[in-house]
This record gives structure tokens, C-alpha cells and sequence, in this order.
């Protein structure tokens, strides 16, 4: 994304975005501007970003992602915790 400072400004260009577009781009913003920039989307885009956050593109990229660049959240858990946590269950609980 270009050099913006002001959050509305942010807001206008990520509105212009497809939805999982969007969230990669508002996901890569620090906490408190994130704050601002969704309160200048307008209601729609608030919805769409939402949305876009729930797609399954949007967690394939994050998943493809080098750890340390990728954004720190996620609006679902990662595979590999399930599948540690299910291992972790069928070594405790025994055949």
C-alpha cells in the first residue's frame, strides 16, 4: 500500500480493495491505527473486511506466510495447533 498517514485516507484505499485483500491490508496495520481505519470505513466496508477475514484465502496466505512477517492474529486457530492438540489427546488417553 502507498504511504498514507491519515486513517481516513487508509480507509478510502482499503475500501477500494477486495475483501481478503482488505483484511491482509488492515490485518498489516499497527493496533491503534487499525482502530481508526475501521472507524472511518463506512458500515459496508466494515462488513466487507469482516467478511474477508473469513475467507479461506485469506487464511491460506496468512498460512504461507513467513512467520515473522506474517500479521500476529487470526480469527481461527492455526492447523497445527488442532492437530498437536489431538496427538496430545491420543498419547494421554491411550489406545
Amino acid at each position: 500500500m502507498q504511504e498514507l498517514t491519515e486513517a481516513h485516507e487508509i480507509a478510502d484505499s482499503i475500501a477500494r480493495l477486495s475483501d481478503v485483500d482488505a483484511a491482509l491490508e488492515f490485518r498489516s496495520l499497527p493496533k491503534n491505527l487499525g482502530l481508526e481505519v475501521f472507524e472511518e470505513l463506512e458500515p459496508f466496508d466494515q462488513q466487507r473486511l469482516l467478511s474477508g477475514m473469513r475467507e479461506d484465502a485469506y487464511h491460506q496466505v496468512l498460512e504461507e506466510m513467513d512467520p515473522t512477517t506474517a500479521p500476529v492474529c487470526s480469527t481461527r486457530p492455526q492447523r497445527s495447533w488442532s492437530s498437536a492438540r489431538s496427538r496430545a489427546s491420543a498419547t494421554t488417553n491411550g489406545p
